[in-house]
């Protein structure tokens, strides 16, 4: 057996004080450059050579910290080195995994308690670059064929996933740029701060794209479950700066009917809006109903 380095020796001896540390902190996942400023700052307390390089330590915290695992996560043109503390939260792998990005869809479901259901993979939603629009595209009307043949088709679904652990994986999608309309900061046990879409976002998002909220029957079902929480008119703002060039009123005044937990002034606010084409509910719909109000398409049984 080679002789150990200074540094390997010093992680040794200090090995009790750093579990002790790790083991009061709240924070759990680390990034490489965070977790060596962290241990450059502690190095008077723990002992450790303060000329330690990067590669030095993290070449020897496998040898002499089990519990801090290194793991690197695979996403299209994006690979990830976290390490994590014990068994931490896969929200808090998530938020460090993309410090700009937001939980959404299923995920948001669950933490705004839509749904009872614990998610297996994680929406994370990472907002591409805002794509301003001039007025005479937004106002020129998608013509009927175009909505026809787009959705006669199964829905384009991310493959972009990693997997976490037996229990859950994330999917990373990159949304349209919204300028994170009805994003907020909100704290899940155990005190770990996250970034999730709000209420009327997540039933938003969940309409748009319905395959990453678990299908239609649950968005209804969301939709029932937020009847005494929702604001019809924040949402309908939501909508209008989201600047959707498909007409998605239609979907969401659909919703707000089947779940038969709204007011007929609350669904007046959606029946205001034009409907000057047929719409869907989701892609593919083998077996379709029409709702004249709405003018939309949606799978029998709804």
């Amino acid at each position: 057996m080679g002789r150990k380095s200074k540094v390997q020796k010093a992680l040794e001896d200090a090995s009790k004080k750093i579990t002790r540390f790790f083991d009061t902190q709240t924070q759990q996942v680390f990034r490489k450059t965070e977790l060596y400023r962290l241990f450059k700052a502690q190095d008077k307390t723990w002992g450790l050579p303060s000329s330690m390089l990067a590669r030095e330590l993290f070449s020897k915290l496998p040898l002499t910290l089990p519990e801090m695992k290194a793991k690197e996560f695979h996403f299209y043109g994006n690979d990830t080195m976290l390490y994590l503390w014990g068994k931490p939260s896969v929200y808090e792998v998530a938020m460090t995994l993309d410090p700009q990005a937001y939980l959404s869809h299923y995920s948001a479901l669950f933490l705004n308690d839509l749904t009872d259901q614990i998610p297996k993979i994680i929406y994370l939603n990472h907002e591409q670059k805002q794509k301003a629009l001039g007025d005479a595209l937004l106002e020129t009307e998608i013509p009927q064929e175009q909505i026809d043949d787009a959705f006669s088709r199964p829905q384009r679904i991310s493959k972009n996933i990693v997997e976490y652990d037996q229990n859950s994986s994330l999917c990373l999608l990159n949304g349209m740029g919204d300028g994170k309309v009805g994003i907020v900061v909100r704290q899940v046990p155990p005190k770990l701060t996250v970034r999730v879409s709000d209420l009327e976002r997540t039933l938003l998002d969940c309409a748009v794209s319905p395959y990453y909220a678990g299908g239609v029957f649950q968005v209804r079902d969301a939709f029932t479950r937020a009847a005494e929480r929702l604001s019809v008119n924040k949402l309908i703002a939501y909508l209008r700066k989201m600047k959707y060039r498909y007409p998605f009123h239609q979907v969401i005044g659909f919703y707000l009917e089947a779940s038969g937990a709204y007011k007929d002034k609350q669904l007046a606010l959606l029946d205001a809006f034009p409907r000057k084409r047929k719409f869907y509910l989701m892609h593919g719909i083998e077996k379709a109903k029409f709702s004249e109000r709405w003018q939309l398409y949606y799978p029998e049984g709804l």
